[in-house]
């Protein structure tokens, strides 16, 4: 999607833009495919928020088919009852405060009368941090000035809200928030440095409500398909399956000057933009010694580690949670239209399914998220079936160090993730009609991410601003920007990264 924003925002100022599609869909990993006939699924990135409302409102999105639904409450984390003295419960969380409180009450008075406090502390932090997704990033000394100064001296404190008890008393909460904080990374809630994941998802927001998240009408791709519409409404020519096998370079000036098409097809350009990672940008489309010692050593050390399986699911009928069991009609309820956290009574069993995936091992009880998109958006399945997201943690690129993921090995893990689901909401196994694994070296192959990483690039301290690969002119290659989520500010569906590279073209041309 992205390359996509970089692509309407140029030719909105007047230049002249083509995109270049690997795929026969454009969107990259912001996509929809009726993977079983009357079942749409949004194949890899599946909720929104994080979309920046400038873009939204420059390439007026809405005016082009993007419709989204908000969701409330946001987050359902049924409990087993060897968790709960032998009582199945569930931690309910949404934009009610008074009802967030009684919920959080259920396990903990005392964290249901901090809870407020913790999202006030959140808040905070993410209005001195949300700029900076809309401006350049910042140089080394920035650190030491006005508003990020105020930001990083809270860091610490950010990066230990999961970790300690200083906040929460109550497991389920913890575990529930801490997912946030580990999402899409190798790293577990027991280690610093994920706070800036956690802010990361929190900091979006839907239609100026901040914070809420959303299912895109039509899926992820109709996300894609309105950026298209955009860009297309103001010139831009979209060429789908033109997978891109190299990006030319003019030895004497070591500028950008065009791309070759896996066709042979050779097109000149004044600029280039990346929306591939840069791993792929990098080592892969650029002409061998074209960069230095230095900058090789940059872009290869740059970490795509992914501890992520996605699963696409296609069922009959609805979970039925035993902790909040359905109602008679078979209607989707609350505890449906959120995101359900399965395998979070406590921070330990995260922290458990890390310690297996640093063994070179599937976990054997991974983090699930289960989103069922459909219980919302009416369009994306048939008359009472419904399509499911499992966003699944945490799985090696490699099994044991050096097995492939073999049809079997997908077989074997999504049965093992329906088993686990059944503990929880025991008629889910027989209502899969057909699914989907989407294992790390799957999502690469498919959708072009290293190493399986949805972020292009892990979100971690030292990859991040100054320190995430550049969008910057003459950085390494003039002429040359990464508008992916490689660049700053990274991934996610935020459209931030093509904006910021866009502009950075512009400047350049000019």
């Amino acid at each position: 999607h992205n390359g996509l924003v970089a692509a309407a925002y140029m030719q909105k100022s007047g230049l002249n833009v083509a995109v270049f599609e690997n795929r026969e869909i454009i969107g990259g990993a912001a996509v929809t495919e009726e993977i079983f006939p009357g079942f749409k699924f949004s194949r890899c990135s599946y909720v929104l928020s994080l979309l920046r409302p400038q873009i939204i409102k420059d390439l007026e999105l809405k005016k082009h088919g993007l419709k989204v639904y908000i969701r409330d409450p946001s987050s359902y984390t049924p409990v087993l009852k060897e968790y709960s003295n032998g009582v199945p419960k569930s931690l309910m969380l949404g934009r009610d405060e008074a009802e967030n409180a009684r919920q959080i009450a259920q396990f903990s008075k005392r964290d249901a009368e901090v809870f407020h406090k913790y999202e006030a502390f959140l808040a905070e932090i993410v209005e001195a941090i949300d700029p900076l997704y809309d401006c350049q990033a910042l140089d080394v000394d920035a650190l030491s000035n006005g508003i990020i100064s105020g930001v990083w001296k809270n860091y610490p404190s950010l990066c230990a809200l999961i970790q300690a008890d200083g906040w929460f008393e109550s497991d389920v909460l913890k575990a529930t928030l801490a997912t946030d904080a580990v999402i899409g990374t190798t790293t577990s809630p027991y280690l610093p440095g994920n706070g800036y994941i956690l802010l990361h998802h929190v900091m979006g927001e839907v239609d100026g409500i901040k914070g809420a998240w959303g299912y895109a009408e039509g899926g992820m791709g109709a996300v894609s398909a309105a950026i298209g519409r955009s860009a297309e409404s103001y010139g831009t020519s979209i060429f789908t399956n033109s997978g891109v096998k190299e990006i030319t370079v003019d030895p004497t000036s070591q500028k950008a000057n065009g791309i070759v098409l896996e066709t042979g097809e050779e097109i000149s350009a004044n600029v280039v933009l990346s929306n591939a990672t840069p791993h792929v940008t990098y080592n892969k489309l650029l002409p061998d010694g074209i960069l230095s010692e230095e900058d090789v050593k940059i872009t290869k050390g740059f970490d795509y580690t992914s501890p992520v399986a996605k699963i696409n699911v296609a069922i009959n009928q609805l979970p039925n949670f035993t902790a909040t069991p359905n109602t008679r009609d078979n209607q989707p309820g609350p505890q449906h239209r959120g995101t359900i956290h399965l395998n979070c009574e406590d921070p330990k069993l995260i922290h458990d399914a890390y310690l297996d995936v640093m063994k070179g091992e599937i976990s054997t009880r991974p983090v699930i998220e289960m989103c069922i998109p459909s219980s919302i958006d009416p369009t994306v399945a048939y008359n009472g079936g419904h399509v499911v997201s499992l966003f699944t943690q945490y799985v090696p690129y490699e099994i044991n160090g050096s097995s492939e993921w073999t049809n079997a090995a997908r077989d074997s893990y999504a049965k093992a993730v329906f088993q686990n689901i059944d503990e929880y909401a025991p008629n889910f196994s027989k209502s899969v009609l057909g699914y989907e694994v989407l294992a790390p070296p799957d999502l690469e192959r498919i959708f072009g991410l290293t190493g399986g990483n949805i972020f292009h690039g892990t979100l971690a301290p030292d990859q991040l601003y100054f320190n995430r690969l550049p969008t910057c002119r003459n950085k390494p290659i003039k002429g040359l920007f990464i508008c992916g989520s490689g660049s700053h500010p990274g991934g996610g569906v935020s459209g931030a990264p093509g904006r910021l590279a866009a502009l950075n073209a512009i400047s350049y041309l000019r």
